[in-house]
């Protein structure tokens, strides 16, 4: 992710959440760590290789958050 998408993104996410402005900061902050922590996972491995299970796990948790939040913003 470009440091200009990671801004946004944390930004998108801050107003999606409930809780104390430093509450909402810091989970901000850990959600938008982990997105490009998957982010850095999947661009290390060539295209063709398949997703291992602790890489899928990841994955599944961070749409979960993705989800919860839309929900809770609804």
């Amino acid at each position: 992710m470009q440091n200009r998408s990671l801004a946004s993104l944390y930004l998108n996410i801050y107003e999606l959440l409930s809780g104390t402005q430093q509450e909402k900061a810091q989970t901000a902050i850990n959600f938008t760590r982990e997105m490009e922590d998957a982010e850095n996972v999947l661009q290390a491995e060539p295209n063709a290789k398949p997703i291992g299970a602790q890489e899928k796990a990841v994955f599944k948790k961070l749409i979960e958050s993705i989800r919860a939040l839309k929900l809770n913003k609804s």
